[in-house]
């Protein structure tokens, strides 16, 4: 199993808790060269094997100095739905991630040093990933008129 995230960072079950970007690279290199497929055949490979397509986009939203941040993920915990989504769960482990019908997410994170918030959605469609992050981006716009 292996974990990554926006900033590079990248991890492995089984190893130090930290992230090791060396040790990680070398083991990408060694499944697409045991492979004899490039890293972007390996994950459609695994998309087609679990039966799930990974679309993913991110914002970041410049809030004015006094909103509260705290409120947001409050007022997210209660939403039934985002851009036409279905909310189906709630985790709040990590900021406040909507698990959406169909597999989909929007998440919000907001930054513990600036006034921003971090918008992440995913979904199954390439066609309707952009039209769920501009769908969770008015739910924070309306909150910081």
């Amino acid at each position: 199993m292996i974990g990554g995230e926006e900033s590079g960072g990248l991890s492995s079950r089984g190893h130090i808790p930290e992230r090791d970007g060396l040790l990680n690279s070398l083991l990408l290199i060694e499944a697409v060269a045991m492979s004899g497929h490039s890293l972007g055949e390996l994950s459609a490979g695994i998309e087609a094997n679990v039966g799930f397509k990974h679309i993913y986009d991110q914002a970041d939203l410049h809030l004015s100095a006094d909103f509260d941040k705290v409120r947001l993920l409050g007022e997210a915990a209660t939403y039934r739905d985002v851009a036409g989504y279905a909310v189906e769960g709630v985790n709040t482990r990590d900021g406040m991630k909507l698990d959406l019908v169909g597999g989909a997410s929007a998440m919000f994170r907001a930054s513990g040093t600036e006034p921003v918030l971090r918008g992440y959605v995913e979904v199954q469609s390439e066609a309707d990933v952009r039209a769920l992050l501009d769908g969770a981006i008015r739910r924070v716009r309306v909150l910081d008129a």
